[in-house]
Formats: structure tokens, sequence, C-alpha cells
């Protein structure tokens, strides 16, 4: 110090540091680096400032476990010395990466990770010894091994000490060598016998477990040394510094192999009662190991030895006539076999196979009992390394377990605080870190009041410390939902807290072992209790108030009118066509559209009145204090007219109409059910008028509710008794007058009076359609096949509905008809309607996929919607077909005769056929076969008929072309 050369000082502060750390004298130790410490900044860029982090990094860890008082400070220190050291590391591993292992094994020693110190320790040890730095190695090495003792685990401390002692003796580090020999003697042992003496040859050969000697042609070898006990040692050092199971077995049978003059070895495992072949000298790929056994040794002697337990020495396997059929001897010409027993307190762990295809006469008893020396402390060795192993293994998943834990505790939405039975907290989440405003987790209890700042709900008064929530629940008390304000400095603004607790106890419940608390934000949980109150009374969507806060205002509205006089008008509102913009557009657009609807109907009501959503596109609106009814239709236009104006959704126009059900209080009911249910029919009155409209309610309309409801249920019963009844109608060619094929029209013959337009309409609303379509699919299909077995091979046309084309299930439904009757695709068409195909997203993918199937596919009703003519030349269909509007007075009407034109004239253009139906005279079919139309329908040639009239129709009608023609 007095010569002021800063990097003398510098440099003699870190070597007294370095002995004092490596004398294990921590106090000397850390007085050394601090004053180094003071000259750090003149050394920045030196070597010896780089070094430096390690060894300060180390100390200060090592200070931090010594010293509790002051351990935050020196591991705080440590970490900004192992975030200097991760820089170095990255640049240049090779010189820094086993000092970051080290220091990172130090901290998460310190901070009680077990399972990462042991895995740094390890990483530390290897890197060190890869790059040679034997001081770093020893030194981690015999860190790694204090650690083991303190935390109980033996079998670890004993390996890492003899790499410490190996290390030490290369450094010439004669002192360490000593001191460490001396201070841990009992965990060094590494034989049984605690003491070699020269009679040992003696003990052995005593202890030697009896051998089957097979003898062979003899040899001029001879290998009558006797044993090199200190080679036997040597290796049982070797063996027993290994921790790894694997790892092991491969060194025990290559450590053997070597120094018994093998020149090969297999060490088999036993699992179960069968042998596994774990490792071989020299080393074999996973794919041989994993192979025919009868490929890595000799199997005779080899399960031999594993039945008996005892070894055996063969002198010359291939010269011997036991072994003249062993495949494996001939092959590999063995000579010398050496194989004993791998045991362990009288269990079988496995086998030691060793051979020299070399020469004869190889292994003798001196040999053997070398093997059986190093087997035996191998034996132990690798129980201690399954120990071991099962030890980190163990570790791992409670490091897994906490982590998870963490995990689960850091997402839930209440504050979690762990204390233990010293009143230190341990744990705490993120919420509650939030909600307490801390920021570390050693706080002690009696600290509370002034960092936690615990008060009354006045905010004014302390919380009574003896009502402290972790006190009770250290005492033993539950509890559950104590109110109390928070507030201190990181948490000025304080919070209401509702706060509960228990204690935690050992698995018996005899002990305790702390406390957990939990914390929950008032005001959150207020806010939550209103948005839980708001969404059971509003819809979520639109934000109205839902079908039961509607039953309430009406009750409510009825209730004061009664006692006031007052009239007042409920309306049933349900948009047009809102499930082909679902359909077509997605959802979200008709989520956009159901909100957009709302703000218009908003317009439309007063203070007192009320607009619902009651679920899909139905709302309710209750106007209440009416100074008339006639009010109530005048509010009803204007919603009608406000609605139909077009909305613009993502550049869509989007035109829509609204039908509206009126009924009103106390005329027509004072009961809510009832004054619901008149709207409602009245709503269905006014879309049976053609929609965007409005209707109040009239007692009639019940009738036709029954009528409709008593339909519907005839409809299934009918479905159940097998009523139905397939119609066909012919199409035909009128030029050449021959049949192109059929149309399916399905009859009720039991209800005549309900034509089938009606009845399917009352299928589609009350959801049994998909069931009639499937049923009209399959007997068609099979009429097909059964008229395939006569002359009569045409193609027949389905009518398919809207709904049940857009259902998810409709192809699987035609694939899988197709294939239980068999019937050729071809002769399969489907006719759609253009709103089943152009307002549904998905419908140009249905058609394609019909079309792959070779199911034919026409446009029915072309000319009555909206069709896109772009889209049209797209759409994978072979037909259109013209409306019978435009038919049914196409001879007598320019108009219905030039659109007819026009169409067959598209059609002819887009390489389609034209379909006319509804054809009803002979001038009408003349002027289709003067426009050129392709095929004709209509009751000019017949009816529609049953499949046995269709049959006979068929026949004369063949009959009648053929007398014409000829």
């Amino acid at each position: 110090e007095s010569s002021e050369n800063e990097f003398m000082i510098f440099s003699a502060y870190t070597a007294k540091a370095w002995y004092a750390f490596c004398l294990r004298d921590i106090d000397s130790a850390l007085s050394a680096i601090c004053k180094a410490e003071k000259y750090c900044y003149s050394m920045h860029g030196m070597v010896h400032f780089h070094i430096f982090y390690a060894l300060a990094g180390q100390i200060y860890a090592a200070a931090a476990r010594r010293y509790d008082h002051e351990s935050d400070y020196y591991i705080s220190k440590a970490q900004i010395y192992l975030d200097l050291l991760e820089n170095l590391a990255t640049q240049c591993p090779d010189n820094y990466l086993h000092k970051l292992y080290i220091l990172k094994a130090e901290i998460a020693y310190f901070n009680e990770e077990h399972l990462a110190a042991l895995k740094y320790f390890e990483k530390s040890i290897r890197q060190a010894l890869n790059g040679d730095f034997i001081h770093d190695a020893a030194l981690a090495a015999e860190q790694a091994a204090l650690y083991c003792m303190d935390n109980n685990i033996s079998v670890a401390a004993r390996g890492f000490l003899m790499t410490a002692l190996e290390q030490y003796k290369r450094w010439g580090a004669s002192v360490k060598v000593f001191t460490l020999s001396r201070d841990y003697s009992q965990i060094l042992l590494p034989f049984e016998y605690s003491v070699f003496t020269p009679n040992l040859s003696k003990t052995l050969e005593s202890k030697t477990t009896p051998f089957i000697r097979q003898n062979a042609m003899e040899t001029n070898v001879s290998n009558d040394d006797p044993i090199d006990y200190l080679s036997a040692i040597r290796v049982s050092h070797l063996i027993s510094q290994e921790l790894d199971p694997q790892r092991l077995l491969a060194t025990i049978i290559e450590l053997i192999s070597i120094n018994a003059g093998a020149d090969r070895g297999v060490l088999f495992q036993v699992h179960g009662d069968e042998l596994k072949a774990a490792a071989s000298f020299p080393k074999f790929d996973h794919y041989k190991l994993n192979s025919s056994f009868d490929t890595l040794a000799c199997m005779s002697i080899v399960n031999y030895v594993k039945r008996l337990r005892k070894p055996v020495i063969v002198d010359d396997a291939v010269s011997d006539v036991q072994y003249f059929g062993d495949t494996y001897v001939k092959h590999h010409k063995v000579r010398s076999v050496l194989c004993a027993p791998f045991v362990y307190q009288s269990r079988l762990l496995g086998v030691i196979y060793l051979e020299n295809n070399q020469s004869s006469h190889v292994f003798n008893s001196e040999r053997l009992a070398f093997l059986q020396l190093v087997a035996k402390q191998s034996a132990i060795s690798f129980e201690n390394a399954k120990y071991y192993d099962a030890v980190l293994s163990a570790e791992e998943a409670m490091q897994e377990q906490k982590s998870l834990l963490e995990s689960i505790l850091n997402s839930i939405s209440e504050g979690v605080v762990v204390i233990d039975e010293k009143k230190k907290v341990i744990h705490y989440n993120h919420m509650a870190q939030s909600l307490l405003g801390i920021d570390s987790s050693d706080l002690q209890i009696n600290e509370w009041p002034e960092h936690y700042g615990l008060y009354n709900m006045d905010k004014k008064t302390y919380f009574p410390v003896d009502e402290f929530p972790a006190l009770r629940a250290l005492s033993g008390d539950t509890f559950s939902n104590v109110k109390m304000h928070v507030r201190n400095n990181l948490n000025q603004g304080g919070r209401d807290l509702l706060v509960s607790g228990c204690p935690l106890t050992s698995i018996d419940g005899n002990f305790r072992r702390g406390g957990v608390i939990s914390l929950r934000d008032m005001s959150e949980f207020n806010r939550n209790l209103e948005q839980i109150q708001h969404l059971a009374t509003h819809d979520e969507l639109t934000n109205l108030p839902n079908r039961n806060l509607f039953y309430d205002r009406i009750a409510q509205a009825v209730l004061m009118a009664g006692q006031y006089n007052n009239v007042g008008a409920v309306l049933f509102l349900d948009l047009d066509n809102f499930k082909e913009v679902n359909d077509s557009l997605g959802h979200s657009v008709g989520d956009i559209l159901l909100q957009e609807i709302t703000k218009r109907l908003e317009n439309h009501i007063k203070e007192c009145d009320t607009v619902a959503r009651l679920g899909g596109d139905e709302f309710g609106m209750l106007l209440d204090k009416l100074d008339s009814f006639s009010d109530a239709s005048k509010v009803a236009q204007r919603i009608i007219d406000n609605i139909a104006q077009p909305i613009i959704i993502d550049g869509q126009l989007i035109q829509t109409s609204v039908s509206i059900g009126v009924t009103v209080f106390p005329v027509d009911g004072i009961n809510t059910e009832q004054l619901l249910k008149n709207a409602d029919l009245a709503m269905y009155s006014a879309k049976s008028q053609g929609r965007n409209t409005f209707c109040f309610f009239a007692d009639h309309m019940n009738d036709k509710v029954l009528l409709k409801k008593k339909l519907g249920q005839e409809l299934r019963e009918a479905l159940e008794l097998d009523q139905f009844e397939m119609y066909y109608q012919p199409q035909v060619n009128p030029v050449t007058h021959s049949l192109i094929g059929f149309e399916s029209l399905i009859r009720w013959p039991a209800h005549p009076e309900n034509n089938a337009e009606q009845f399917i309409s009352i299928a589609e609303e009350i959801g049994i359609i998909h069931v009639i379509g499937e049923w009209i699919l399959r007997q068609v299909c099979l009429q097909i096949q059964l008229w395939a077995q006569t002359e009569l091979n045409v193609p027949i046309a389905v009518n398919i509905s809207a709904l049940q084309f857009r259902q998810s299930s409709f192809i699987p439904m035609v694939r899988s008809i197709i294939q239980q009757t068999g019937v050729s695709p071809a002769l399969l068409e489907f006719e759609l309607t253009e709103s089943a195909v152009f307002h549904f997203k998905d419908g140009l993918s249905k058609m394609q996929q019909l079309k792959e199937m070779g199911v034919h596919i026409s446009l029915d009703d072309f000319g009555t919607g909206y069709s896109s003519l772009s889209h049209l030349k797209r759409l994978p269909v072979q037909k259109i077909k013209i409306d019978r509007s435009f038919i049914h007075d196409v001879d007598i009407n320019e108009d219905s005769c030039n659109i007819t034109h026009a169409i067959i004239t598209l059609g002819h253009c887009l390489e389609l056929s034209v379909v006319a139906e509804g054809v009803e005279n002979l001038d009408q079919l003349q002027l289709l076969r003067g426009l050129q139309c392709d095929i004709i329908q209509g009751h000019y040639f017949s009816k529609p008929l049953s499949a046995a009239q269709a049959l006979d129709w068929y026949h004369r009608f063949k009959a009648e072309a053929q007398r014409v023609l000829s």
C-alpha cells in the first residue's frame, strides 16, 4: 500500500482473498476482497479484473450464507458479479463459462434451489476439466461436496470429494489433499475394508467366490502375476466419481475390460427376469446394443452365470467341444472368456462378460479376483448413483411442482400471502404484491403496521395488531371476508380488502407449519357484482334489457296502468331475412347489424319506454303511458321506415326489414305472458301478410296458431307412420319427344288438403325439414335403382330445401345415402333455389363437392331472385329452370315471352340447358319450342304421377313417340 501502485495492491489483496477462500477462511477472504474492490476502477480491461469477478462473486455468496443479518446485501453483490460474468462467458466461453457456472451454483445454493445448484456444480466441474482449469475444477468439486454434505446427499458428496482430491493432487495442493482426507475420511473410504494391509491378498482370496474353469487347449501364455491391488483401488476411485447411472455402467465395463486384459466386454443389466445389454467395450451404438444379444456375446455362458450366480472362466472357447455349435464363438473366434455376476447385497444386478480373441488362457483367478473386487465396489457405486439420480429426479419434480404452484397462484385474481411458522412471509403472488403495495418478500409480521399500512374501514385508525390475519392464521384460526383498508407509500390511494385465512398444517394435521392469507379487492368485487347483476338483466351484445328484465318492466307498467287508468302497448319485432345475412356474410356482420338496429330502435322510445332483445333477431318494445292506441301504430310505422334504410357494414350494403306485432293493455290482457304471446301472434300475422309491416293482435290469430301447431304434430306423426309418398313429373325434349327425366315431388295422401308448399314451410319452421329431406332423397335413390332394373333409366331431380342445404351434415348425408343405395350419382339431380346458393357463404363450396361426387345441379325458380351474372357463370350447374310465373302466360303476355326468351338465350350463352316448368297447353309448347327451350315440364305432357303410374305413362309415351316418328 505504501508503494501506491494500485495494480500491485489490487493483485495482493485478490491473491490474499483467493488463498483465504481456498482454505475456507471466509472472514479473511471477505475482508481482502472488499479491500481489493476499492481499486477495481483502475483494473478494467485486465485479465486480473475478469478473474476477480468470479472470485468476488463466490466470496460474497459464501458470506451471504454465513451472515444472515447481511445476507441480502451480500447476495445482491454476488448477483452483480454474476451479471458481469454473463457478458464475459458469452464473449469468451472457453475461459469464463465454468466460472459462471460455479457462481450460479453458489447463488442457487443460497436460494435453496437444490436441483439448479447440483446441475451448475456438475457443469462447472466438467467445463473446467475440459479446459484444463485444474484449480477451478478442484474448488468447484469441493464446494459441491460441501453443499451435498449440508443437504445430507452423502452419495454425491463422496463423488465430488473424490474429484476434488484428484484435482488438488494434480494442482500440487498437498495441504488441501491432507486436510480434506483428514476431515472427511469416513466419507472417502471406498471399500468395505477400512485398512489395506500386506495380507490383503489372502483376505481377498478367502472372500473370492468359487468359480468354474472350463479347460481347453493349453497355450504358452502365462498370466500368473499377482493382481495389482493399487490398480483395483485406482479403478474403484475412478468409478466412484461418476454419478450418472448410464455413464457409470459404461465406465465400469471400460475400466474392468482394460485392466482385466479383455479386448471386448459387455455389461448386461437385469430387467425383471430378462437381461438387457446396458454398456459395452468398445462402445457399441444404441442400435447394436438393442439388437439380438447373440451378436454381442456368447449367451450360453452369460445365461449360465445368470442362473447359477457363479463366475465362469473359459480358457479357449473356439477349441472347446462345448462351443462347437455356438455361432457367436465360431463367428468371432472367441478365445478367452471371463464372465461373472454383478451383485449388490445378494441381489443380482447383472452379468459382466469379458473376452479376448487374441490369446487363450488370458483370464485366471487373479484376474477374477480383480474383477470381483472392482465389481463389488462398482455395484455399490451403481446403487449410490441410482439413489443420487432419484434424489435429483425428486428434486426436479419438486421444483416443477413449485413452479407450477407459483404459476397457478400468479394466475388467479386474488392475492395470496404464505407465511411460515416463524412468522416470516415466504411467498406472495403478483396480485398480493399489487394489493398490498410491497416489493420484497422478507417482511416480518410485526413490521406490517409500518410497511403494509393496515387500517380499519374508517381509514384512520390502525387495524388491531392482535386481530392481524397472519397472527390469526398462525394461531389456528380459520376466517373469511374480514374487511380492512390498506394504505402505504407504494399504494397511497389505498384499497378496501376482503381478507380470508387459515392455518397450514402437516399432513396428519398435528403440526402447524404456517398460514395462508387470501386478499380480494373490494372495489373489484363490487364492480364484478354490479357486472354480474347487469349481465343477469341485460343482453351482452346490444346492452339492451334481456327477456327477464323486459318481463319485469311489463309487469310494472301493467300494474301502474291499472292504478292510474293508463294505456300501453307491447311490440314484438322480428327482423326479416336476418338468417340469410348471418349465413352469407358471417356472424360478425350479423352482430354489427343487430347493434345498428338497436341504435335505431332506441331513437323511437320515450324515457319511460323499454327496448329489449329477446333473443336472436327478436326484439321487444314496451310503450308506456300512451295517449291513445293509435300512438302505437305510429311508432311501429316509424320503426319500419327507419329499419328499411340501408346499412353499410364492412363495405357491404345491407337492406333489411322488420315485421312487428302489437298488443295493447289493458284491452288485450294484463298478464305479462299473455301480452307477449299476443304480440308474437300478431308478428307472425304480419309476416304472413308479406313482411315489412305491422299487425295488431286479434282474437282469431289464436285459431291460426292452433291450426299450425296441429299441422306440425301431424307432420311428425306422418314421418313415423310413413304417410308420405313420392310422385314424379316427366321432363320431355320438345323437339325429339324423348323423355329426359323426372322431377320428384312429395305428396301427403292422408291430407290432400295440405299441399306440399304449405307443409314443407311448416316443416322448416318446426325444424324437421332435414328429416323429410333425407327421407325424400333415400326414396328417390331407391326408385332409381328399381327403375334401372327395367328399361326406364333416366335421372330424377330432387328439390333441396335451402335450410337443409345449409346444414353442415348435408354433404355427409348425401354421400352416405348414395353409398348405401348404390345409386349412380349421374342419375341424381339437385334443384337449388337462388336464395340457397347466393345467400350462403359456403354454398359454392358445397355445390363443388356435389359436382365432384357426380351429382348434377340445376338452378330452380330462375328469374325471381337477384342473381349476379358474375356469380352465375362460376356456379357448377348444368341447368336453369324458368319460374312458372313467367310460363303460365308466356303465350299471351309479351313481357313474359320476352323475359323467357332472354333467360333461354342467357342459358345457352353459358352452355346451360334450360327447363320450362308449368307448360299447360299446345300454344305454350310450340312457343317454347320456337324459342329453343331444351326441356319441357308440365301438365301438357303429364301431371305428377306415382311410381307405378309413371312407369305406365312411360310405356304409353314411348309407344306414341315411335308411332309419330314412324
